[in-house]
């Protein structure tokens, strides 16, 4: 059975064609906002997460930590799925790394 079920609207916008298709929850109804917002992460977000700066987040995408952004204008963003296994691999690293230095006092 599937999650989720594909919106498809058919409809004109200044006298040209195009289809819009949403993926939503079959027993749940989600704005375009909830959707975008559960698909896509923000740098400020990323910062929250990770416990670090901005600055730290473009070392990381500069070093390969961190796969390259989606740009819109200024807004620097990334797929949810795309950008977890980095951060639950940057996050493991940093546990490790408290851990070896409790482990010293």
């Amino acid at each position: 059975m599937r999650d989720y079920v594909s919106i498809k609207s058919k409809r004109k916008s200044a006298g040209l064609p195009f289809t819009t298709v949403i993926l939503a929850p079959m027993t749940t109804q989600f704005t375009a906002q909830e959707i975008f917002d559960r698909k896509y992460i923000n740098t400020a977000e990323l910062v929250s997460i990770m416990g670090v700066s901005r600055v730290a987040i473009w070392h990381a995408r500069e070093r390969g930590d961190l796969p390259e952004a989606i740009f819109i204008g200024k807004t620097c963003l990334w797929e949810r799925e795309v950008v977890a296994p980095f951060v639950a691999k940057w996050q493991e690293k940093r546990c490790i790394a408290a851990l070896a230095g409790s482990d010293e006092q």
